[in-house]
């Protein structure tokens, strides 16, 4: 359950946590699909960023971030990350109305 919530989103308490979370993904040799986040709480964020191709995205909203992040995957053909890949499913159905051809769907 966790490995999904952090791939899908994840919480610090500073900048400097951030850095460190960064520099722990990049050094796993998987490649770094956008992710969101977050310093604070989820209803109290301080910052929020989206991470991409080493690119530090800050937003003003968690909905916006999510909304960048789900059109990053559409727009370089990224696969969700198979440990969130149904909240991402989820998100893609029911807020998007968007169906292709390379959907998994977990039974």
């Amino acid at each position: 359950m966790k490995d999904s919530q952090n791939s899908f989103m994840t919480f610090k308490n500073s900048v400097a946590e951030i850095e460190e979370h960064i520099v722990v993904r990049q050094n796993e040799k998987n490649p770094i699909q956008p992710f969101i986040i977050i310093v604070g709480t989820p209803t109290n964020p301080k910052e929020i960023i989206v991470f991409f191709d080493c690119i530090k995205y800050k937003l003003f909203t968690i909905l916006s971030a999510v909304d960048v992040c789900f059109k990053l995957f559409h727009l370089f053909n990224l696969e969700y990350p198979s440990e969130s890949c149904v909240v991402w499913l989820f998100i893609q159905k029911y807020f998007y109305s968007l169906t292709t051809k390379f959907d998994h769907f977990i039974l």
